[in-house]
């Protein structure tokens, strides 16, 4: 369902959607309760998405793929949750459901980006450029960024790039690697070693702990693929490894200052009492408490999540119809603080069987896009990835750029077959 515009229209298309890819986040007006207000951003994919619905209604014959199937399927199984939830109980929100709509138009331009010839791996390069020089002024207080909640001065200690939070430049440092290491031809040995190094530093400066084990994934996958016998394998595993833990432990960073109590035994112990302590909402969820008992023993992030989780599960489980529809896309607010328990609570089991299909069927198109699904897979462990804008335009992006060079890969193989065959039947003939 890809429009076959004029080489100028498919231009500008092209152009304002990777604009918008290096654009910080800027609401024009603001939604009350909610972080992402109407950005210049709706504006522009509003404008690509008329367009590409005015070229389908136009179309003789329009043709849609099976990844347009499963996203419509699922966008639309995410309205009737809003519409169910809405109606019973007066919860959830259509703005989340119809933002997958707003991601989803990055599948076309990603598209359309390859049929033009153009690069994904330099269009990276300088996404890469852009949110370096950012985060490393962002580090040293020169300047600031516009987080999540808005234009923060200071954002020292944990740069976020041109992104919402240290948390969505982690993932899009993750695709990024994603690309860089799967999806080139063989690059040589220094270069590789150089986006690893410097995607890796980038990282551990966001100190953002699950976009860490993602790119640690990464990594082990490159590593294994590499790798030409199992000596090798362990023996450069076992070197990346301690190189990582020793920058990682011996040079200060906010990623091993905020994990020094991720493993204590009180987290657990607060847990059990937050559990014992939490209760259902009657009818429509008013929002976090955001009153958490952390101490010196703590750690205070995951309590956070525990306490949020507690509350979801409740909800969720407290009505069997909530177990197949769930409690409505953005039930939660801006953030439950993991990806997967906010899609199963409030896409319920419904959505998550559907959003499962589509991963699955993006994992198909190559092994950059797999490792792209795994990255994604981990940092929703964690982090509501899957509703973050900036990570979710680029995880779009390159699915469609993937997708439209995975299928003209096939096509040249498909001619290229065609013509031996056609030479080898014409052999056959002349013989007899």
């Amino acid at each position: 369902m890809l429009p076959r515009y004029s080489a100028n229209l498919r231009r500008t298309i092209i152009v304002l959607g990777v604009a918008l890819l290096f654009m910080p986040k800027v609401n024009i007006v603001s939604i009350a309760g909610e972080s992402a207000g109407i950005r210049i951003d709706d504006v522009l994919l509003f404008a690509i998405f008329a367009l590409l619905m005015a070229g389908v209604l136009l179309a003789r014959k329009p043709t849609i793929n099976e990844i347009e199937s499963i996203v419509l399927i699922l966008i639309g199984c995410m309205l009737l949750s809003n519409l169910v939830n809405l109606r019973m109980f007066g919860r959830s929100s259509l703005l989340y459901s119809l933002r997958y709509f707003e991601y989803f138009m990055f599948f076309y331009i990603g598209r359309y980006f390859f049929d033009a010839r153009y690069s994904a791996t330099r269009l990276l390069y300088a996404l890469l450029l852009v949110n370096a020089i950012l985060m490393v002024l962002q580090d040293f207080a020169i300047v600031g960024g516009f987080a999540s909640a808005g234009f923060s001065q200071d954002v020292a200690g944990r740069p976020i790039g041109v992104t919402g939070g240290p948390w969505e430049v982690g993932a899009i440092l993750n695709f990024s690697l994603a690309i860089f290491l799967f999806d080139r031809k063989e690059a040589a040995g220094v270069t590789s070693l150089f986006v690893i190094a410097c995607t890796s530093a980038l990282v551990v400066m966001t100190g953002a702990r699950i976009p860490a084990l993602a790119h640690i994934f990464l990594l082990s996958y490159y590593v294994y693929l590499r790798a030409p016998n199992k000596t090798y394998l362990v023996g450069s595993a076992a070197f990346m490894l301690s190189v990582l833990l020793v920058a990682i432990l011996l040079i200060p960073n906010p990623l091993t200052e905020r994990s020094e109590n991720l493993f204590s035994i009180a987290n657990i112990e607060q847990f059990q009492d937050q559990y014992s302590k939490a209760s259902v909402p009657d009818e429509k969820f008013e929002g976090w408490s955001e009153v958490y008992t952390a101490d010196e023993y703590t750690d205070l992030s995951w309590l956070i999540r525990l306490a949020r989780w507690i509350i979801a599960i409740k909800t969720w489980t407290n009505s069997p119809l909530a177990w197949f529809v769930g409690v409505g896309p953005g039930n939660w607010g801006p953030a439950l603080d993991g990806g997967w328990l906010r899609v199963m609570s409030e896409w319920g089991l419904l959505g998550l069987s559907i959003f499962l299909v589509f991963l699955y069927r993006i994992a198909q198109i190559s092994r950059a896009t797999f490792a792209m699904v795994v990255a994604l897979a981990i940092n929703m462990l964690f982090i509501d990835i899957h509703i973050a804008y900036k990570a979710m335009s680029l995880f779009f992006f390159l699915s469609g750029y993937a997708y439209n060079k995975a299928r003209a890969h096939r096509e040249g193989v498909d001619k290229a077959s065609g013509y031996h065959g056609s030479f080898a039947h014409a052999g056959k003939i002349t013989a007899r």
